[in-house]
């Protein structure tokens, strides 16, 4: 799967929101804000292809966290994201 290209995430001040910024005014009815772990994986998978696994692997590597733990985080977010639109298809 991949990140739906063209979505920026911005940072303000502890605050972490994806904008989509080819839209002339943007919806603030649909802003999308992240934790900071969603958002270093953001970072770390926002131009390349990833599995769940591997963003679980990624996230267990980042933060001292179980592995069981981390793959349900990251299996909600990932169903969060597509919610919002936030992956390709």
């Amino acid at each position: 799967m991949r990140i739906k290209s063209g979505l920026k995430l911005r940072q303000i001040d502890n605050d972490y929101l994806i904008v989509d910024p080819d839209k002339e005014n943007i919806d603030f009815t649909h802003i999308y804000q992240m934790s900071n772990a969603a958002a270093y994986l953001w970072k770390t998978f926002c131009e390349k292809e990833f599995t769940a696994q591997m963003m679980t692997e990624e996230l267990c590597n980042a933060y001292d966290v179980a592995p069981e733990v981390a793959t349900r985080d990251v299996e909600d977010m990932l169903l969060q994201w597509k919610a919002f639109g936030l992956l390709a298809k």
